[in-house]
């Protein structure tokens, strides 16, 4: 403050001007003070920010590299597991399949074989247990020797909760109705687009319809089995004949 006194007076200040001039000359120094003690305040809380962002980029590295760890050890025990499975379920299969399943077994790939999926699918086509072999089931069901009337609607219910089940119809009025529109549908048609409209699967009637029309209209066909296709050459030597010829 001393210092500040003398520097005033040297400066020509004396009295209140001294007073002010000291005063503001304190408030100054002090505000830089603060200044000088906040700027090393942030500068402290910035590393230890940095640092502790680092020790948390090294946990989850670590982190990181333990999960890769377990996981690759799930997958190689699944892996692993998934292997004496294929070995057990081909084991099985040859030991335990006989006649026609034997038959279908024999004629898988390797790979197919010890596929649980490909393996029931080829055996379930064997069998007719597919969508199109319960409906043939149903449409051509007749009574068996000794069946009594129940056993015979309860036979045919099988059938047809089969058969919608695997055609992936919704079990609701419109999905029953449409599933056996589209079957009455192709049933119906020429043999040709009835083959042509079961290989693309249609999921509903507006598909059916559509795919149908596209088919007869390249193939330059009716509907009606009766119809026969137009001929084209006769209309094109037709159409380039003279007038009078």
């Amino acid at each position: 403050m001393e210092k500040l006194i003398a520097l005033g007076k040297e400066f020509g200040f004396e009295g209140k001007e001294l007073l002010a001039f000291v005063k503001e000359q304190q408030d100054e120094d002090k505000r830089r003070v603060d200044e000088e003690r906040e700027e090393r305040q942030r500068e402290r809380e910035s590393k230890k920010l940095e640092a502790e962002e680092r020790e948390r980029i090294r946990l989850r590295e670590l982190d990181e590299k333990e999960k890769e760890r377990e996981m690759g050890e799930r997958e190689k025990e699944a892996q692993r597991r998934h292997e004496l499975a294929m070995k057990e379920l081909e084991r099985m299969s040859s030991a335990l399949l006989t006649g026609r399943a034997l038959d279908v077994y024999s004629r898988l790939s390797e790979t197919a074989a010890v596929d649980y999926k490909q393996l029931k699918e080829a055996l379930l086509k064997r069998y007719e247990l597919t969508e199109s072999g319960f409906r043939m089931r149903f449409r051509e069901g007749k009574p068996e020797d000794g069946e009594s009337p129940e056993q015979f609607v309860t036979r045919l219910n099988r059938y047809l909760t089969r058969w919608v089940e695997l055609s992936k119809t919704e079990k609701t009025y419109e999905g029953i109705r449409d599933l056996f529109i589209k079957e009455q549908f192709i049933h119906s048609c020429p043999e040709d687009l009835a083959i042509y409209l079961r290989e693309r699967n249609l999921e509903n009637l507006e598909e059916l319809t559509k795919t149908a029309e596209q088919f007869l209209v390249a193939h330059e066909k009716k509907l009606s089995s009766s119809s026969k296709p137009h001929n084209k050459s006769k209309v094109l030597s037709k159409g380039m004949s003279s007038p009078g010829s």
